[in-house]
C-alpha cells in the first residue's frame, strides 16, 4: 500500500474526535484491497492506553496529546494480516509524526 501521511493521519488535528481517525484509515485500507479491524489505536498518557481510538471514541484530541495509530489490516477473506504503527504527537496547528520509520512493506 502507497500513499501520504496525510491521506491515513489528515483526521488527526486537535479538537477533533479520535473517532476521526478511523474514518480516514477505513477508506485508505478499503481502497487497498484490505479489511480494517478495530481498535486503530490509543491515546497515551500516564497510561500507555488511556482511551481507544475507535469509531465509538468521542474524545477531543488536545495539543499535547499522544497518540499512537496502529491499525490492523486483514486480506478480504480474512486469513492474513500486518499490522503498522504511528506515535503521533498533537500539536495545537496539527500533528507531528514522532517515529520516522517508512511504511514500506518488507518481505523477509
Amino acid at each position: 500500500m502507497s500513499g501520504s501521511d496525510q491521506e491515513r493521519l489528515g483526521a488527526i488535528s486537535p479538537w477533533k474526535k479520535s473517532e476521526r481517525c478511523c474514518a480516514g484509515h477505513e477508506s485508505y485500507v478499503s481502497n487497498g484491497g484490505y479489511l480494517l479491524r478495530p481498535p486503530i489505536g490509543h491515546i497515551c498518557g500516564i497510561d500507555m492506553v488511556e482511551a481507544r481510538v475507535t469509531l465509538q471514541n468521542e474524545d477531543v484530541l488536545e495539543p499535547g496529546m499522544a497518540v499512537i495509530i496502529h491499525p490492523t489490516l486483514f486480506t478480504l477473506d480474512g486469513r492474513n494480516s500486518f499490522f503498522w504503527e504511528k506515535l503521533i504527537w498533537v500539536k495545537s496547528d496539527g500533528y507531528e509524526r514522532l517515529n520516522q520509520s517508512t511504511d514500506e512493506l518488507l518481505t523477509i
